[in-house]
């Protein structure tokens, strides 16, 4: 596009005289990105707003901006909030991307404690958060302790170092464009009749409440008040659908009605009503964590393995009043979910604030559990951010007009988890050769088109590619490449052709990630003196995110996929010392590699990883992270690219499949 910046805004925006807050910082970083300094520009823009904001309309806008620059696909576009949780971007690190989510999920994914993700994946997203990214801080007078965490994590980025530029920028509430009148706190029923006096018959009234509990009553007492007006409840509390429908009324033009919300009004929605009344006693939540937190609460908070007892991630983030689960609602004959109860799709799910969740947890809510994968009763101790649960549809808790509603008992009509996605899966027998090899060539291409990384630092990433997988040689992987039929070739394999793969390991808890690093770290020919052979072999160890600085007392089960439920990890079989189902004297086949390398069979010996031995892993895997020249996020960014190495070329070898 030729032209300045100025002629770029204009075009983005159709010429609007007052575009917004979001475009004054979205549109700068885009056009340096997409038109004045492209190398210079950090290739993700992290869009935060409020825990429970209503960001769709912020990522919508966005999106509008893109399509009017015909730029749409050169930037992808993600949402990070309530039950959506789009995590595409994650294979794409070398791709321009605009994500836009909530404060609760977004800096707990920085904390590589991510809100109802998965340890394994937590490394992935807290590398590509801290490296070649510029946040925006919207709203974030309405972070709470997230506020001075979120300036704390960039104080440690600028500390400890990150691959290319890394910034911030926190923006207050902007104001909105028509003053609010103040409307006193008191009697919801002295309220509804203040509103209704004040609203204007033919225009649309906008009420901003300070609690989801006033904002409900408030709504009900208008109905009650007057039952000839149209009125509408706006809070993030709705199962998707519901919430979508709600937010394209919103400023529809000459509607007489009044809308009735919360804060998550004032940030990120577009609002041009006729009458604005906010209730006086409103106030920022600005605060501070109970403890602030230091250097060494970051670093140990890097080892996913373990939860350090005196570190509250969530009271570092967001009150406990902004702190919520995601619940779905089903129906059981036999009154509570089969095995075969598949988990809630994303339509389906509803943020519900956590402090009231604990009053309908008497016997009414299931979770799966995280040791068997089976569902079972949800207690008080489950209850934690971004936890999700079924609820029993026959005792209410939802309306379609009113979102999360505790006190009814009107059943709930379920939705749907929609039409069943397209299952994807290997569809051939892949090598154990070839796929190294391709592993490899996609470091590579991801290595090429990211130019931060030292000349060592590519070696050790393309290296940990070629060997990632050499413990798939193990007797007990490749039976388990074999277990469902079909006529694998006679080679060692790395995947095994749909629908055969569905066999499981005969060792709970066997990791194969465990049995490369093995072999990497007991032999010393795969390497000469200027290859940084630690960080290779951590690297390989690492790329499934249960191997990294310390073991944990449970691991997931190995299969294919690597998609198994937890399973308490194996340290021994029949008194033999082992650790994640790899056990003390397993021997290994030789393997020769097309790239001519040969690793020659090898008895294994697990001693440096098992804490009774006094094992060095996690010595030697801590020193990495806090090297001057790595450091957690360098460290973690290189974890990120071999893994993703590995998605792209499994995905080589992937194609629908049929289910069931």
């Amino acid at each position: 596009m030729a032209g300045g910046f100025e002629e770029f805004f204009e075009a983005a925006t159709g010429g609007a005289p007052d575009a917004g807050q979001a475009a004054n910082a979205v549109l700068p970083w885009l056009f340096r990105r997409l038109v004045d300094a492209p190398e210079s520009t950090p290739r993700r823009l992290i869009y935060v707003l409020p825990a429970n904001s209503l960001p769709e309309q912020v990522l919508a806008r966005i999106r509008g901006w893109l399509d009017r620059l015909g730029r749409r696909e050169e930037v992808g576009t993600y949402l990070l909030a309530g039950a959506v949780r789009d995590g595409g971007w994650l294979r794409h690190p070398e791709r321009t991307a605009i994500l836009v989510g909530t404060h609760d999920l977004l800096l707990s994914r920085a904390l590589m404690r991510g809100f109802a993700d998965s340890r394994r994946i937590a490394p992935v997203a807290y590398a590509l958060l801290h490296n070649d990214a510029q946040w925006v801080f919207d709203g974030s007078d309405r972070y709470g302790p997230g506020l001075p965490t979120s300036i704390r994590l960039q104080e440690m980025r600028d500390e400890l170092g990150t691959f290319a530029p890394t910034a911030s920028l926190w923006m207050p509430a902007a104001q909105a464009s028509i003053i609010g009148r103040p409307l006193p706190a008191g009697d919801i029923g002295d309220l509804a009749q203040a509103v209704v006096s004040a609203h204007v018959v033919g225009t649309e009234t906008v009420v901003v409440l300070g609690s989801l509990a006033r904002a409900r009553a408030l709504h009900g007492a208008l109905r009650e008040a007057a039952p000839e007006r149209d009125t509408l409840l706006i809070h993030p509390y709705f199962r998707a659908a519901d919430r979508r429908e709600r937010l394209a009324l919103l400023g529809e033009p000459d509607r007489d009605r009044i809308v009735v919300g919360t804060q998550a009004l004032e940030v990120g929605i577009d609002l041009a009503p006729h009458t604005l009344l906010t209730e006086l006693g409103l106030e920022d939540s600005g605060g501070t964590p109970g403890r602030m937190w230091e250097q060494s609460d970051l670093l140990a908070l890097f080892d996913t393995a373990v939860d350090p007892p005196d570190l509250d991630v969530a009271g570092w983030i967001c009150e406990p009043a902004d702190r919520t689960a995601l619940i779905a609602w089903r129906s059981w004959e036999s009154g509570e979910p089969s095995e075969e109860e598949p988990d809630p799709g994303r339509d389906e799910l509803c943020p519900v604030p956590l402090d009231e969740l604990r009053r309908v947890l008497d016997g009414r809510a299931w979770l799966r559990d995280r040791l068997d994968g089976l569902w079972r009763r949800a207690t008080a101790e489950d209850l934690e951010p971004g936890v999700q649960m079924l609820l029993d549809a026959r005792y209410g808790g939802y309306l379609a007009d009113q979102g999360w509603a505790p006190d009814s008992d009107v059943p709930v009509p379920t939705t749907p988890p929609g039409p069943e996605l397209r299952m994807f899966a290997c569809v051939e027998w892949v090598s154990l050769d070839q796929h190294l090899a391709e592993t490899e060539e996609e470091a590579r291409t991801l290595i090429d088109a990211l130019p931060y990384l030292t000349e060592a630092q590519q070696d050790a990433v393309t290296l940990a590619a070629r060997y990632h997988d050499l413990g798939k040689c193990h007797e007990v992987f490749q039976e388990l490449l074999r277990a469902g039929g079909g006529d694998p070739p006679d080679v060692l394999l790395a995947k095994s052709k749909a629908p055969f793969s569905t066999g499981r390991s005969r060792r709970p808890g066997f990791r194969h990630e465990l049995v490369s690093a093995l072999m990497l770290a007991h032999g010393d020919h795969w390497h000469g003196d200027g290859v940084d052979h630690r960080l290779v072999t951590y690297l390989a160890a690492a790329h499934h995110g249960q191997v990294r600085i310390s073991i944990r007392a449970e691991a997931e089960s190995e299969t294919e996929a690597d998609e198994a439920t937890a399973v308490p990890g194996v340290l021994g079989v029949l008194g033999v010392p082992g650790v994640l189902g790899v056990l003390d004297g397993d021997r290994t086949p030789p393997v020769t590699l097309s790239s001519g390398e040969t690793f020659p069979a090898q008895l294994l010996d697990t001693a440096d990883f098992r804490a009774e031995t006094g094992g060095s892993w996690t010595a030697q895997a801590r020193a990495l992270r806090d090297r001057e020249d790595l450091g957690p996020f360098r460290l973690a960014y290189l974890e990120a690219l071999v893994r993703i190495a590995d998605w792209r070329s499994s995905g080589r070898h992937d194609g629908p499949v049929e289910v069931g």
